[in-house]
């Protein structure tokens, strides 16, 4: 996914030619993420976006395959805005670790 000064740039290449993936990455780009709900629901939009992708094709940026992008960009950006709760894989695992070495601290 795109940086915040990358928004306004794909706001003017909305019409030209992309792959699948990039779509996916400037739908989130150019999306209304005024709040932490809107940029909850449009990450978890976009990752779902890409899931759906069966092509090999890249992103954006040339060289990221979808899974990479969910991986580097979407995944994080839902367990920054939609909390612990979308917290999925090796994230909840670490969460779990975490979680319990504080309890056998404070035993």
């Amino acid at each position: 996914m795109v940086a915040e000064a990358s928004r306004k740039v794909l706001g003017g290449v909305a019409n030209c030619a992309k792959s699948d993936t990039c779509t996916c990455e400037t739908n989130y780009a150019t999306a209304d993420l005024s709040t932490k709900d809107k940029q909850c629901s449009k990450a978890k939009i976009a990752k779902e976006c890409l899931q759906n992708i069966t092509a090999t094709e890249t992103g954006c940026d040339g060289s990221s395959s979808p899974t990479q992008v969910i991986t580097n960009y979407a995944q994080p950006l839902i367990d920054q805005y939609c909390g612990a709760a979308s917290l999925t894989g090796v994230g909840l695992t670490v969460g779990i670790l975490v979680m319990l070495l504080e309890i056998t601290r404070r035993i």
